[in-house]
Protein backbone atom coordinates (compact mmCIF):
# COMPACT_ATOMS: atom_id res chain seq x y z
CA UNK A 1 0.00 0.00 0.00
CA UNK A 2 1.10 3.48 -0.98
CA UNK A 3 1.72 5.86 2.11
CA UNK A 4 0.20 9.48 1.08
CA UNK A 5 1.20 12.53 2.87
CA UNK A 6 -1.21 15.18 4.50
CA UNK A 7 -0.29 17.36 2.03
CA UNK A 8 -2.06 15.00 -0.87
CA UNK A 9 -4.73 14.47 1.53
CA UNK A 10 -5.53 17.92 1.83
CA UNK A 11 -5.14 18.40 -2.47
CA UNK A 12 -7.27 15.88 -2.68
CA UNK A 13 -9.85 16.67 -0.52
CA UNK A 14 -9.78 20.72 -2.04
CA UNK A 15 -10.02 19.15 -5.56
CA UNK A 16 -12.76 17.04 -4.61
CA UNK A 17 -14.60 20.06 -3.00
CA UNK A 18 -13.53 22.24 -6.40
CA UNK A 19 -12.20 24.84 -4.36
CA UNK A 20 -9.16 27.04 -4.62
CA UNK A 21 -5.65 26.98 -3.30
CA UNK A 22 -6.35 31.02 -2.92
CA UNK A 23 -9.48 30.49 -1.65
CA UNK A 24 -8.17 27.73 1.45
CA UNK A 25 -5.30 30.06 1.71
CA UNK A 26 -7.43 32.77 2.81
CA UNK A 27 -9.97 30.52 5.02
CA UNK A 28 -6.27 29.93 6.69
CA UNK A 29 -5.29 33.47 6.85
CA UNK A 30 -1.88 32.55 5.18
CA UNK A 31 -0.80 33.24 1.61
CA UNK A 32 -1.16 30.81 -1.62
CA UNK A 33 2.18 30.45 -2.15
CA UNK A 34 2.52 29.36 1.86
CA UNK A 35 -0.42 26.53 1.39
CA UNK A 36 0.60 25.46 -2.18
CA UNK A 37 4.01 24.36 -0.17
CA UNK A 38 1.93 22.47 2.69
CA UNK A 39 0.10 20.69 -0.01
CA UNK A 40 3.44 19.93 -1.85
CA UNK A 41 4.85 18.43 1.73
CA UNK A 42 7.35 21.34 1.91
CA UNK A 43 6.18 22.89 4.88
CA UNK A 44 4.37 21.65 7.48
CA UNK A 45 0.51 21.69 8.22
CA UNK A 46 -0.20 23.64 12.11
CA UNK A 47 -2.65 22.40 13.96
CA UNK A 48 -4.57 25.23 13.94
CA UNK A 49 -4.93 25.28 9.95
CA UNK A 50 -5.24 20.78 10.41
CA UNK A 51 -8.69 21.89 12.39
CA UNK A 52 -9.76 24.53 9.94
CA UNK A 53 -9.02 22.31 7.17
CA UNK A 54 -11.35 19.01 8.92
CA UNK A 55 -14.23 21.59 9.29
CA UNK A 56 -13.96 22.90 5.89
CA UNK A 57 -14.04 19.56 4.25
CA UNK A 58 -16.47 17.60 6.71
CA UNK A 59 -13.87 15.04 7.66
CA UNK A 60 -12.43 13.81 11.38
CA UNK A 61 -8.45 15.32 11.41
CA UNK A 62 -7.58 12.06 12.07
CA UNK A 63 -8.57 11.39 8.41
CA UNK A 64 -5.91 13.79 7.13
CA UNK A 65 -3.38 12.51 9.19
CA UNK A 66 -3.75 8.54 8.25
CA UNK A 67 -3.44 6.88 4.59
CA UNK A 68 -6.98 5.59 3.66
CA UNK A 69 -10.53 5.43 5.03
CA UNK A 70 -10.07 2.00 6.75
CA UNK A 71 -7.28 3.99 9.19
CA UNK A 72 -10.20 6.19 9.93
CA UNK A 73 -11.73 3.50 11.31
CA UNK A 74 -9.33 3.50 14.28
CA UNK A 75 -10.13 7.30 14.23
CA UNK A 76 -13.37 6.84 16.14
Amino acid sequence: MMMTSIGQRIKSLRKEKKYSQQFIAEKLNISQSAYSLIESAHNNVMIGHVLTLSKLYGVSTCLLYTSDAADDMQCV
